[in-house]
């Protein structure tokens, strides 16, 4: 049987030098070096605009919006 090998890591990023968002079997990283003053919500909206920019897909905010807890 020929398996595909499990990728190590995903990166989100607007070109192939500028990475914004990792994920990787240790964990999620944000480029902090790159985007020092972002928060994790800046993150996440990169990676969404990267989504619906680069591929066929489309989020819309929740209603109400997604309760944060623990944070």
């Amino acid at each position: 049987m020929n398996e595909k090998p499990i990728e190590s890591e995903i990166c989100f990023s607007s070109d192939t030098h500028n990475w914004v968002m990792k994920l990787t079997k240790s964990g999620i990283f944000f480029n902090r070096e790159r985007y020092p003053n972002s928060s994790v919500d800046d993150f996440a909206k990169a990676v969404i605009d990267i989504l619906e920019n680069e591929y066929t897909v489309k989020f819309e905010k929740k209603s109400p919006p997604y309760n944060k807890k623990g944070i």
